[in-house]
């Protein structure tokens, strides 16, 4: 293993004025190179340059130490023990289903409802918002164990004063992820929040007051939550707040309706053409 430049050097390389067109390798592992570029794309903007400094060389210590214990695993796991075939190619395709069945739905305004639809909406589910439901402010991210903006977006979300004067930062990396609720000024249901999130995280137990943070893998995915605050309330149509809670719902049951509908029609189409073999 080496390093190709002191961090003192590193520094200058970052933030006084080095502007190579070629992309420099700033550190080696095993013979795989990091490059400036890397590093630079997950550096937050508006840091000062000693922050930006302490950041870029955190990056480049946890790189150096993945690329050890990837080159370590590589030595020590037999070839069959390496073979992820199956468990990339699921994952991968469940990638590929939530992205087509995001792209599907991402118009809004083609889901479009009634002011009495609404109302009827309401009327059809006043007994559950009548009863005194919790309600709680938070963020979460659902993404991949092996993100390249984990560590990144894990400093930034379980960290107060971060995660308050980076929130854009935070939007940009959530980008990369497969999921993610960010809104910090939006109060939702803690059922709907369960029936998001997979059914073996306990969130009664495990977020409370005292321990706002959590951070569980399952299955193929890795998940972020932090609380940012939680109450009771009674439902009440006067109220703004749950006016939009009934809208959102309505859209996402649309949303769910539009792809099961198009579902049913995939398989209808595919038997009519004999597409389906069994």
């Amino acid at each position: 293993m080496k390093r190709l430049f002191p961090l003192l050097l590193l520094a200058i390389i970052f933030f006084i004025g080095c502007r190579s067109s070629n992309d420099q390798a700033i550190a080696e592992v095993h013979n795989v190179k990091l490059y400036r570029s890397e590093i630079e794309s997950l550096l937050p903007a508006g840091l000062s340059f000693e922050d930006s400094v302490k950041m870029a060389n955190h990056l480049i210590d946890n790189w150096v130490k993945k690329q050890l214990i990837i080159h370590e695993a590589n030595n020590y796991l037999s070839t069959r023990e390496k073979t992820f075939e199956k468990e990339l190619d699921n994952y991968r395709k469940d990638l590929l289903i939530n992205a087509f069945f995001q792209k599907l739905t991402n118009d809004s305004t083609q889901f479009t409802y009634s002011d009495d639809e609404l109302l009827n909406f309401v009327r059809q589910y006043e007994d559950d918002f009548a009863a005194e439901r919790e309600i709680l402010k938070l963020n979460y991210v659902k993404l991949s164990p092996r993100s390249k903006v984990l560590k990144p977006l894990r400093d930034i979300l379980f960290d107060e004063q971060r995660r308050m004067f980076e929130k854009e930062r935070i939007e940009e990396i959530c980008a990369d992820s497969i999921e993610y609720f960010i809104q910090d000024q939006t109060w939702i249901f803690w059922d709907d929040v369960k029936n998001d999130l997979p059914l073996e995280m306990d969130l009664d137990e495990e977020l409370t007051d005292e321990n706002r943070y959590i951070e569980r893998k399952l299955g193929n995915y890795l998940y972020l939550v932090v609380l940012l605050d939680k109450s009771t309330t009674p439902y009440n149509i006067s109220n703004s707040e749950n006016v939009e809670a009934a809208k959102t719902m309505i859209l996402q049951q649309k949303k769910t309706e539009f792809i099961n509908q198009y579902i049913e029609l995939l398989y209808k189409n595919a038997e009519e053409n004999n597409l389906i073999i069994r």
